[in-house]
């Protein structure tokens, strides 16, 4: 009995490997209770393991690197915060704990998940502020991400090429999104950045060939940067546009003005809603819409650029609010599927051309009186060239045209 304590002992300290005992006889001395006493050990053995995994469950394991849920957590250089530092792909949908030994877990480190075919989800908690580079680029299979307001920066490709993806909503709170954040997410079909992210990168979008909705507060310059332009000038034209040709709505909701050149050759855009606190659209911001089918101009604009609309040809009717002061030249030249205007009181400047060409224009109506009508409508400067219309209709009467 005393041998086979010994020799067990030994092979439980690590310190002989197993393998040399193999063949060997270890029954000579005192057996009895021998098999009892080895069963005990195992048993104990089972247990400690049985424990181990229950607190592994819960975030409390003894070991750091332990895997919880398919990953695992390092403590930070602070000491007093983990982050996720690997993934060993034994569970396909992942949800990050927000605790660990008792510390917050507050980031994901940079290429945790990297190239995981075996991930199809992932739930971020509140307690997460970071999304460090490449953290789930290359994840074809991930089809579900929820990530919990607290996060603040989604770094440099981040979600890059995950094919697999359809729709993300970034929760507010987000400030910085990365250069290629989503770069070739090609089945992503629908994107919600929030008003918080204040620094969107360059080519986020690129190679997003699915998407059809995309809300963001703001368009930098051109909102071709970010799908893969290679300056921010905005000056393209349907040509060349990177801009996707699936995409076609967008949703704006954070500015005060479109900059020039903003959209220019969307041309499969059909719907954009701006902000109620939009008081400026900028030379060309919409040129060459085609497709564009329905605007609302906010009840606060106050400026529309010059060529802001033009050859915007799917374009039926358009209400131009009261507080509206100036339309410039060209602004919805060319439109030529513009059948019915309505111009606010507060208009006293309007371009030349500004309605020129606009072959199906039959009906404008304007908020003001004849007396401030002849001031704008009369002048010389062919801002109704080649328009149908007869006559203007104003609060009090009519101005004749031509």
């Amino acid at each position: 009995m005393n041998t086979v304590k010994k020799i067990v002992a030994v092979l439980l300290c690590g310190l002989i490997p197993a393998s040399l005992f193999v063949g060997c006889d270890l029954s000579t001395g005192n057996t009895e209770n021998e098999s009892d006493w080895l069963t005990g050990v195992g048993t104990a053995g089972v247990q400690n393991s049985a424990g181990s995994s229950a607190a592994e469950s819960n975030g409390d394991s003894d070991n750091e690197g332990d895997f919880i849920n398919g990953i695992s957590y390092s403590l930070s250089s602070t000491g007093t915060e983990y982050e996720v530092t690997e993934y060993d792909g034994s569970v396909s949908d992942v949800v990050i704990v927000t605790e660990y030994k008792g510390l917050p877990v507050t980031k994901i480190g940079n290429d945790v998940f990297t190239n995981s075919p075996q991930l199809t989800g992932i739930t971020i908690p509140s307690g997460i502020t970071e999304i460090s580079s490449y953290a789930f680029a290359g994840c074809a299979n991930l089809a579900t991400v929820e990530i919990a307001e607290g996060v603040t920066a989604i770094n440099f490709g981040a979600f890059q090429n995950c094919t697999g993806l359809t729709r993300i909503v970034i929760p507010e709170g987000v400030t910085d999104i990365g250069d290629y954040a989503f770069q070739n997410c090609v089945s992503l079909s629908e994107i919600t950045i929030p008003n918080s992210a204040k620094n969107i990168g360059a080519r986020i979008l690129e190679g997003c060939n699915s998407l059809e909705t995309l809300t963001i507060p703001s368009v930098k310059s051109y909102l071709g940067y970010y799908f893969g332009a290679d300056d921010n000038s905005g000056k393209w034209t349907h040509y060349n546009s990177p801009v996707p040709a699936s995409l076609r709505t967008i949703i704006l909701t954070n500015c005060t003005s479109v900059p020039a050149y903003a959209f220019n050759g969307c041309t499969n855009l059909t719907s954009i809603t701006l902000p109620d606190d939009l008081t400026g659209i900028s030379e060309k911001a919409f040129y060459g819409c085609i497709s564009l089918s329905h605007i609302v101009l906010p009840e606060n604009l106050n400026n529309i650029g010059s060529d802001a609309f033009d050859s915007c040809n799917s374009l039926s009717s358009i209400v131009i609010p009261d507080s509206v002061n100036a339309i410039h030249e060209g602004a919805f030249a060319s439109c030529s599927s513009l059948s019915e205007v309505v111009i606010g009181n507060g208009v006293t400047y309007i371009g030349s051309i500004a309605f020129g060409w606009c072959t199906s224009l039959t009906s404008i109506q304007y908020n003001g009186t004849v007396a401030q009508g002849n001031t704008i409508f009369l002048t010389p400067n062919n801002w109704n060239i080649e328009i149908p219309a007869a006559e203007v209709v104003c609060s009090d009467g009519t101005i004749p045209l031509n």
